[in-house]
Protein backbone atom coordinates (compact mmCIF):
# COMPACT_ATOMS: atom_id res chain seq x y z
CA UNK A 1 0.00 0.00 0.00
CA UNK A 2 2.89 2.34 0.74
CA UNK A 3 4.22 1.96 -2.82
CA UNK A 4 0.76 2.65 -4.27
CA UNK A 5 0.44 5.79 -2.13
CA UNK A 6 3.87 7.01 -3.23
CA UNK A 7 3.04 6.46 -6.91
CA UNK A 8 -0.24 8.36 -6.58
CA UNK A 9 1.38 11.20 -4.62
CA UNK A 10 4.29 11.59 -7.05
CA UNK A 11 2.00 11.40 -10.07
CA UNK A 12 -0.23 14.07 -8.54
CA UNK A 13 2.74 16.41 -8.10
CA UNK A 14 3.82 15.91 -11.71
CA UNK A 15 0.32 16.31 -13.11
CA UNK A 16 -0.18 19.47 -11.06
CA UNK A 17 3.12 21.02 -12.20
CA UNK A 18 2.58 20.10 -15.83
CA UNK A 19 -0.96 21.48 -15.74
CA UNK A 20 0.32 24.83 -14.46
CA UNK A 21 3.26 24.85 -16.88
CA UNK A 22 1.21 23.88 -19.93
CA UNK A 23 -1.44 26.51 -19.24
CA UNK A 24 1.20 29.22 -18.83
CA UNK A 25 3.18 28.18 -21.91
CA UNK A 26 0.07 27.65 -24.03
CA UNK A 27 -1.06 31.26 -23.68
CA UNK A 28 2.51 32.55 -23.89
CA UNK A 29 3.20 30.68 -27.15
CA UNK A 30 -0.03 31.97 -28.69
CA UNK A 31 0.81 35.57 -27.70
CA UNK A 32 4.42 35.09 -28.81
CA UNK A 33 3.49 33.76 -32.26
CA UNK A 34 0.88 36.45 -32.88
CA UNK A 35 3.20 39.23 -31.70
CA UNK A 36 6.36 38.41 -33.66
CA UNK A 37 4.72 36.89 -36.77
CA UNK A 38 5.28 33.64 -38.64
CA UNK A 39 8.85 34.25 -39.83
CA UNK A 40 10.28 35.28 -36.46
CA UNK A 41 8.35 32.52 -34.69
CA UNK A 42 9.87 30.13 -37.22
CA UNK A 43 13.37 31.46 -36.49
CA UNK A 44 12.82 30.95 -32.78
CA UNK A 45 11.61 27.37 -33.11
CA UNK A 46 14.30 26.48 -35.62
CA UNK A 47 17.07 27.84 -33.37
CA UNK A 48 15.69 25.91 -30.39
CA UNK A 49 15.30 22.66 -32.33
CA UNK A 50 18.67 23.01 -34.07
CA UNK A 51 20.53 23.44 -30.76
CA UNK A 52 18.62 20.70 -28.93
CA UNK A 53 19.16 18.33 -31.84
CA UNK A 54 22.58 17.71 -30.25
CA UNK A 55 21.34 17.26 -26.69
CA UNK A 56 22.08 13.52 -26.74
CA UNK A 57 25.78 14.23 -27.23
CA UNK A 58 25.83 16.17 -23.97
CA UNK A 59 23.28 14.16 -22.01
CA UNK A 60 24.88 10.89 -23.18
CA UNK A 61 22.20 8.77 -21.50
CA UNK A 62 23.87 9.33 -18.15
CA UNK A 63 20.70 10.37 -16.30
CA UNK A 64 19.08 6.98 -16.88
CA UNK A 65 22.25 5.17 -15.84
CA UNK A 66 22.54 7.20 -12.63
CA UNK A 67 18.90 6.64 -11.66
CA UNK A 68 19.16 2.91 -12.30
CA UNK A 69 22.35 2.40 -10.28
CA UNK A 70 21.88 4.95 -7.49
CA UNK A 71 18.31 3.90 -6.71
CA UNK A 72 19.88 0.72 -5.34
CA UNK A 73 22.78 2.47 -3.60
CA UNK A 74 22.27 6.18 -2.85
CA UNK A 75 25.80 6.51 -1.44
CA UNK A 76 27.04 6.58 -5.06
CA UNK A 77 25.09 9.75 -5.91
CA UNK A 78 27.85 12.26 -5.11
CA UNK A 79 30.36 10.35 -7.20
CA UNK A 80 27.98 10.07 -10.14
CA UNK A 81 26.98 13.73 -10.01
CA UNK A 82 30.59 14.94 -9.76
CA UNK A 83 31.83 12.84 -12.67
CA UNK A 84 28.83 13.57 -14.88
CA UNK A 85 29.20 17.32 -14.22
CA UNK A 86 32.79 17.23 -15.46
CA UNK A 87 31.88 15.14 -18.48
CA UNK A 88 29.02 17.44 -19.48
CA UNK A 89 31.09 20.58 -19.09
CA UNK A 90 33.63 19.09 -21.48
CA UNK A 91 31.08 17.77 -23.97
CA UNK A 92 28.94 20.89 -23.63
CA UNK A 93 31.87 23.13 -24.61
CA UNK A 94 32.56 20.93 -27.63
CA UNK A 95 28.89 20.89 -28.70
CA UNK A 96 28.54 24.68 -28.37
CA UNK A 97 31.54 25.23 -30.64
CA UNK A 98 30.25 22.61 -33.09
CA UNK A 99 26.76 24.16 -33.22
CA UNK A 100 28.16 27.64 -33.85
CA UNK A 101 30.49 26.46 -36.62
CA UNK A 102 27.72 24.42 -38.26
CA UNK A 103 25.29 27.34 -38.20
CA UNK A 104 27.90 29.52 -39.97
CA UNK A 105 28.60 26.78 -42.52
CA UNK A 106 24.87 26.58 -43.30
CA UNK A 107 24.94 30.34 -44.01
CA UNK A 108 22.16 31.35 -41.66
CA UNK A 109 21.67 35.09 -41.04
CA UNK A 110 23.59 36.60 -38.14
CA UNK A 111 20.34 37.35 -36.30
CA UNK A 112 19.41 33.65 -36.44
CA UNK A 113 22.91 32.55 -35.41
CA UNK A 114 22.73 34.76 -32.30
CA UNK A 115 19.55 32.98 -31.19
CA UNK A 116 21.16 29.59 -31.92
CA UNK A 117 24.15 30.54 -29.75
CA UNK A 118 21.90 31.49 -26.83
CA UNK A 119 20.02 28.19 -27.09
CA UNK A 120 23.28 26.22 -27.31
CA UNK A 121 24.21 27.60 -23.88
CA UNK A 122 20.68 26.91 -22.66
CA UNK A 123 21.13 23.33 -23.89
CA UNK A 124 24.18 22.80 -21.68
CA UNK A 125 22.45 24.36 -18.67
CA UNK A 126 19.39 22.17 -19.27
CA UNK A 127 21.46 18.98 -19.28
CA UNK A 128 23.08 19.94 -15.99
CA UNK A 129 19.65 20.82 -14.60
CA UNK A 130 18.32 17.40 -15.59
CA UNK A 131 21.27 15.83 -13.80
CA UNK A 132 20.15 17.25 -10.44
CA UNK A 133 16.48 16.56 -11.22
CA UNK A 134 17.45 12.94 -11.90
CA UNK A 135 19.34 12.84 -8.60
CA UNK A 136 16.18 14.00 -6.84
CA UNK A 137 14.21 11.28 -8.65
CA UNK A 138 16.44 8.70 -6.97
CA UNK A 139 14.76 9.69 -3.69
CA UNK A 140 11.35 9.07 -5.31
CA UNK A 141 10.00 12.46 -4.23
CA UNK A 142 8.65 14.32 -7.27
CA UNK A 143 7.56 17.50 -5.50
CA UNK A 144 11.04 18.98 -6.01
CA UNK A 145 10.93 18.33 -9.74
CA UNK A 146 7.43 19.76 -9.91
CA UNK A 147 8.42 22.99 -8.15
CA UNK A 148 11.51 23.40 -10.34
CA UNK A 149 9.41 23.02 -13.49
CA UNK A 150 6.84 25.56 -12.29
CA UNK A 151 9.50 28.13 -11.38
CA UNK A 152 11.45 27.68 -14.62
CA UNK A 153 8.48 27.98 -16.96
CA UNK A 154 6.86 30.76 -14.92
CA UNK A 155 9.96 32.87 -15.44
CA UNK A 156 9.86 32.18 -19.19
CA UNK A 157 6.15 32.97 -19.50
CA UNK A 158 5.98 36.05 -17.25
CA UNK A 159 9.25 37.58 -18.46
CA UNK A 160 8.33 36.66 -22.04
CA UNK A 161 4.96 38.47 -21.81
CA UNK A 162 6.67 41.58 -20.40
CA UNK A 163 9.43 41.61 -23.03
CA UNK A 164 6.97 41.17 -25.91
CA UNK A 165 4.69 43.87 -24.50
CA UNK A 166 7.58 46.35 -24.49
CA UNK A 167 8.60 45.52 -28.06
CA UNK A 168 11.43 43.04 -27.55
CA UNK A 169 11.61 40.12 -29.94
CA UNK A 170 13.14 36.67 -30.51
CA UNK A 171 16.67 37.18 -29.16
CA UNK A 172 15.35 38.65 -25.91
CA UNK A 173 12.90 35.76 -25.47
CA UNK A 174 15.73 33.26 -25.98
CA UNK A 175 17.69 35.09 -23.25
CA UNK A 176 14.63 34.71 -20.98
CA UNK A 177 14.88 30.94 -21.49
CA UNK A 178 18.58 31.09 -20.60
CA UNK A 179 17.86 33.06 -17.42
CA UNK A 180 15.11 30.62 -16.41
CA UNK A 181 17.54 27.74 -16.85
CA UNK A 182 20.12 29.38 -14.57
CA UNK A 183 17.52 30.01 -11.85
CA UNK A 184 16.16 26.47 -12.19
CA UNK A 185 19.57 24.81 -11.84
CA UNK A 186 20.40 26.86 -8.75
CA UNK A 187 17.06 25.82 -7.26
CA UNK A 188 17.71 22.17 -8.17
CA UNK A 189 21.14 22.25 -6.51
CA UNK A 190 19.58 23.75 -3.38
CA UNK A 191 16.82 21.14 -3.29
CA UNK A 192 19.34 18.32 -3.75
CA UNK A 193 21.56 19.64 -0.97
CA UNK A 194 18.52 20.04 1.26
CA UNK A 195 17.36 16.49 0.52
CA UNK A 196 20.71 14.70 0.72
CA UNK A 197 22.60 16.93 3.17
CA UNK A 198 25.75 15.29 1.86
CA UNK A 199 26.72 16.82 -1.49
CA UNK A 200 30.48 16.93 -1.95
CA UNK A 201 32.39 17.14 -5.20
CA UNK A 202 34.17 13.79 -5.68
CA UNK A 203 35.81 13.40 -9.07
CA UNK A 204 37.21 9.92 -9.64
CA UNK A 205 39.07 9.41 -12.92
CA UNK A 206 38.61 5.63 -12.88
CA UNK A 207 34.94 5.93 -12.04
CA UNK A 208 34.56 8.59 -14.74
CA UNK A 209 35.56 6.23 -17.54
CA UNK A 210 33.50 3.41 -16.04
CA UNK A 211 30.37 5.58 -16.03
CA UNK A 212 30.94 6.67 -19.63
CA UNK A 213 31.54 3.07 -20.70
CA UNK A 214 28.30 1.77 -19.19
CA UNK A 215 26.29 4.71 -20.58
CA UNK A 216 26.94 3.68 -24.22
CA UNK A 217 23.67 1.68 -24.62
CA UNK A 218 21.73 4.66 -23.25
CA UNK A 219 23.37 7.22 -25.54
CA UNK A 220 21.86 5.68 -28.66
CA UNK A 221 18.39 6.05 -27.12
CA UNK A 222 19.12 9.69 -26.23
CA UNK A 223 20.56 10.62 -29.64
CA UNK A 224 17.86 8.99 -31.74
CA UNK A 225 15.12 10.37 -29.49
CA UNK A 226 16.43 13.92 -29.97
CA UNK A 227 16.72 13.40 -33.72
CA UNK A 228 13.16 12.05 -33.83
CA UNK A 229 11.88 14.96 -31.77
CA UNK A 230 13.76 17.87 -33.41
CA UNK A 231 14.88 17.04 -36.92
CA UNK A 232 11.54 17.85 -38.59
CA UNK A 233 11.75 21.58 -37.84
CA UNK A 234 15.42 21.71 -38.84
CA UNK A 235 14.74 20.06 -42.21
CA UNK A 236 11.67 22.22 -42.80
CA UNK A 237 13.64 25.39 -42.11
CA UNK A 238 16.33 24.39 -44.61
CA UNK A 239 13.84 23.38 -47.33
CA UNK A 240 10.99 25.87 -46.91
CA UNK A 241 12.22 28.83 -44.88
CA UNK A 242 11.19 30.57 -41.67
CA UNK A 243 7.53 31.35 -42.43
CA UNK A 244 6.53 27.75 -43.14
CA UNK A 245 8.54 26.64 -40.10
CA UNK A 246 6.54 29.11 -38.03
CA UNK A 247 3.19 27.71 -39.27
CA UNK A 248 4.30 24.14 -38.61
CA UNK A 249 5.67 24.99 -35.14
CA UNK A 250 2.49 26.77 -34.09
CA UNK A 251 0.37 23.77 -35.10
CA UNK A 252 2.58 21.15 -33.44
CA UNK A 253 2.77 23.09 -30.16
CA UNK A 254 -0.95 22.48 -29.64
CA UNK A 255 -0.47 18.71 -30.00
CA UNK A 256 2.60 18.75 -27.72
CA UNK A 257 0.49 20.12 -24.89
CA UNK A 258 -1.60 16.92 -24.99
CA UNK A 259 1.33 14.49 -25.07
CA UNK A 260 2.20 15.31 -21.46
CA UNK A 261 -0.66 13.17 -20.08
CA UNK A 262 0.76 9.75 -21.14
CA UNK A 263 4.35 10.90 -20.52
CA UNK A 264 3.73 11.72 -16.87
CA UNK A 265 1.99 8.40 -16.30
CA UNK A 266 4.94 6.62 -17.94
Amino acid sequence: MESHTKIIKNSAWLYFSEFIVKILMFFFIIYFARTVGDEQFGVFNFAFSFAFLFMGLVEFGLNSLMIRNCSLDKTQLNTYISNILVFRLFMGSFVIIFIILLSYLLHYPLSTIKVIIVFSFYLVISTQLQLFVSALRVYEDMRYEALIRIVEKSIVAILGFVLLFFGFRVLSISLAYLLSGVVAILLAIYFYWRRSRAFKFKFDKKKFFTIVKYSIPFIFIAIFYDIYLRVDITILSILKGDAVTGWYSAATKIVEFLIVIPLIFN
